[in-house]
């Protein structure tokens, strides 16, 4: 079968048409799990606070509780005096209201008492006798107290469904009694790489081999992103051992580097074509690095098949997959900062070309400093740390411009 890879799509209609499949194969699967078991799923329901939190006033210090207005003008010299209520325990419900000339001890968490609206910390006062407090120090109305409702109302949003569980996550779940939370179930994959010329990390490299550093580079985007990672392997440029990997029922994704192209040996594209239904979807985008990428579906599993080179593959995974997640789920756009461009940079129209920069300080802006490397030059990965698009429509960005930078992970 003749495939034409010069039929290329827009980065743009090539996501919208990742996340319609998507949808089509109903990878929006919902569970409950615990959350402490929710770390790197994406949510499946918004997190709300249940109910004011902290739900009483609190204090943020080891000290005495009392009345602000009672210790105006107290100082080292000539001290407030106040009759000693309580000592306030940790966990405990004050058994105690305070009138202005009284105080009671606490510490730092405990809930202060009604008729309290400032807590003294404890190097300000002390006890004169077992009944009465010396107070040294001025002190102002909630001043080191958390109030009723400080953190969050009740129904206030905390996180939206789509966002990733991160440990910041975690937390905060727990502290708005959430034991249970609602994912989405983790896309099952397979990872591929393919060609005659790649071993392992840890072989010797004769003339003519070359290391697999994209079934190490997906793996780790992949469970970046959310996936659940199955298996990596390597599968020599035999046709029949590349099909029965494809035709792999277990998993919702196969990532598959090399042979996505249209050379003698670039197997995919014509597999997936010949075997799958509705098949071959995407053959070429139109984007630089990363042209030869073919996208396929065989109505159960989608198959995205990756450039060879290790920076085009890099870049697909990352400007074309990963944004169809977030874009599917729902969920936020990686940073972004504007920066200055610090040289001229060129483009040719037809393409969107992504462009990888260093981004450092420049007095009070960032400058962004365009880091140029062949699609296989690996070493693009130590110097850039964030990246712009240049659209299909544009020629190129002038030195000076101001661009929207994503920030690399």
């Amino acid at each position: 079968m003749d495939i034409d890879l010069l039929q290329v799509k827009s980065l743009q209609d090539s996501i919208d048409l990742c996340v319609e499949t998507m949808g089509s194969l109903d990878f929006k699967r919902e569970k409950e799990i615990k959350v402490e078991d929710a770390l790197g799923y994406t949510l499946a329901q918004d997190i709300l606070a249940k109910e004011d939190i902290p739900a009483f006033s609190r204090s943020t210090m080891d000290g005495f509780a009392l009345c602000h207005k009672s210790v105006v003008g107290a100082s080292s010299s000539i001290p407030t005096i106040l009759d000693f209520q309580e000592t306030i325990e940790m966990g405990q419900v004050p058994k105690k209201s305070l009138d202005a000339n009284q105080g009671s001890q606490i510490f730092t968490g405990g809930m202060v008492p009604p008729g309290a609206d400032a807590v003294v910390p404890i190097e300000y006062a002390e006890f004169i006798t077992d009944q009465v407090i010396a107070v040294y120090k001025p002190v102002s109305f909630l001043e080191n107290i958390i109030d009723l409702g400080d953190d969050a109302k009740k129904g206030d949003l905390f996180f939206r469904r789509g966002q990733r569980v991160t440990p910041q996550v975690v937390a905060l779940c727990a502290d708005l009694g959430y034991g249970k939370i609602r994912v989405f179930e983790k896309l099952k994959t397979r990872i591929i790489s393919t060609g005659d010329e790649i071993l392992p990390p840890e072989a010797d490299i004769p003339l003519g081999k070359i290391r697999d550093v994209n079934s190490y580079s997906l793996e780790a985007l992949a469970r970046e992103a959310g996936l659940e990672v199955l298996e990596k392997k390597h599968v020599k440029d035999v046709k029949e051992d590349i099909e029965r990997e494809l035709k792999a029922q277990d998993v919702d994704l196969v990532l598959i580097s090399g042979s996505s192209s249209k050379g003698e040996k670039d197997f995919v594209p014509r597999l997936v074509a010949e075997n799958f239904h509705p098949g071959l979807l995407v053959h070429g985008i139109a984007i630089k690095p990363g042209k030869p990428t073919s996208f396929s579906s065989d109505g159960k599993k989608i198959v995205l098949g990756l450039p060879g080179h290790a920076v085009s593959c890099y870049t697909v995974f990352k400007v074309f997959f990963q944004r169809a997640l977030e874009e599917f789920y729902g969920s936020p756009r990686p940073l972004s900062f504007p920066a200055i461009l610090s040289r001229n940079v060129a483009s040719s129209p037809g393409r969107a070309k992504v462009q990888f920069v260093h981004l450092e300080k420049d007095g009070q802006n960032l400058l962004a400093q365009p880091v140029f490397a062949a699609s296989g030059n690996i070493s693009l990965f130590k110097k850039a740390n964030a990246y712009f698009i240049i659209s299909e429509n544009e020629e190129g960005k002038e030195k000076g411009e101001t661009l929207w930078c994503t920030l690399l992970k």
